[in-house]
């Protein structure tokens, strides 16, 4: 769905050259779920927000179902990538209340004109992430972490995205939480047959919902895999240092993540 092809950024601090990206090359196959995982400074959020069309490469090419992807989008481009962020309470505006947040994108791209007809369409979103009509007027401060990343989640599908690149989006929830959430996700990816991208540091999630892994380090891309491969031989030596060097306690918190999603997935 999504072809990368040699694709470089760098930044410039205190006139010194950061190269958050470099020569990056991957593809992000329809329909799946592709999780992009690393430490931090690998380069998965600059990835993202090219993507997402917030920066532009310096260098390299992108290409959306055969069509050239770039900075400047039309409209009908903008609408088919959604972003789900890691943090609820700073995606939603504290002064809107729900309905306004999730008709937004309705708005903006003209989709529905009429009152009426937008409530309706924020009822039938929000009943999609598990959320009655009795939060149509409520405001985020109302709302636990989870609900409002439900919000979050329905205001991302108003356009009806073929792509949605969903950043760390449970790492501010608790794990509980999480998993209601990653169920909600995964359930919503199978019946909608949208492609996402999840970006992670969590090994659980990765390697109970996602299809593909892709391994970034310092700005360059280690490995693209199936996942069940990923967690028996992984193919480059950073990918497998990813997992040799999870300490104890975090495979311990691993396998008890893992025992509640595979219950609740």
């Amino acid at each position: 769905m999504l072809n990368i092809k040699n694709l470089s950024k760098s930044f410039f601090v205190k006139n010194q050259e950061f190269k958050a990206l470099n020569k990056v090359s991957l593809t992000i196959p329809k329909g799946k779920i592709t999780a992009i995982v690393g430490e931090s400074g690998s380069g998965k959020t600059t990835l993202s927000n090219i993507m997402l069309g917030v920066l532009a490469q310096d260098s390299g090419t992108m290409h959306l179902n055969d069509q050239v992807l770039g900075f400047q989008r039309d409209k009908a481009t903008k609408k088919a990538i959604a972003w789900v962020s890691q943090n609820p309470s700073s995606s939603l505006n504290p002064f809107h209340n729900i309905f306004s947040c999730v008709a937004l994108p309705l708005k903006v791209y003209g989709l529905i004109q009429s009152k009426a007809e937008q409530i309706q369409k924020v009822k039938t979103l929000l009943a999609m992430v598990d959320l009655d009509e009795s939060f149509l007027f409520r405001y985020p401060s109302a709302l636990s972490g989870g609900q409002k990343q439900r919000v979050v989640i329905a205001r991302a599908l108003a356009c009806d995205p073929s792509l949605m690149i969903l950043d760390e989006p449970t790492s501010a929830l608790d794990v509980l939480v999480q998993t209601k959430i990653l169920h909600l996700l995964v359930n919503l990816q199978r019946e909608l047959q949208t492609t996402y991208v999840f970006i992670t540091h969590d090994l659980a999630v990765v390697r109970c919902i996602a299809d593909e892994v892709i391994v970034l380090y310092k700005g360059e891309l280690m490995e693209q895999t199936p996942a069940d491969d990923f967690f028996t031989r992984p193919k480059s030596d950073y990918g497998l240092s990813l997992m040799q060097h999870i300490p104890a306690a975090s495979e311990t918190e691993l396998a008890y993540k893992e025992k509640l999603l595979k219950e609740a997935l």
